[in-house]
């Protein structure tokens, strides 16, 4: 459900570029230097802005990566049978699986 609701809001972020896009060639076809200058000050204030939410994206990406391998390595290191550090107190079967 998340990815549908991330990948219709990436939708919506191309479609908009891309009318933004069409506006500015028909402006500077028109020769109106002023106004495309405008605009695109306003398209790097917005490709900036979208470098910052890639950037956080990526660090919510790599953070949960390491965390879910931190997982992993517990998951392998516990001893045969035995559940991983902290695993009980989470509802954890013998084989160390996790139920929440």
């Amino acid at each position: 459900m998340e990815r549908h609701r991330f990948e219709g809001d990436l939708k919506q972020i191309k479609d908009a570029i891309a009318k933004m896009n069409g506006r500015l060639n028909d402006i500077e076809a028109g020769g109106d230097r002023q106004l495309v200058g405008d605009l695109e000050t306003e398209m790097g204030h917005m490709i900036e802005a979208l470098r910052e939410v890639e950037a956080g994206f990526e660090n919510a990406y790599s953070q949960h990566s390491q965390q879910v391998s931190k997982g992993s390595s517990a998951k392998v290191a516990a001893p045969h049978g035995a559940a991983p550090h902290g695993a009980a107190a989470h509802g954890a079967d013998a084989n160390g699986t996790i139920s929440v």
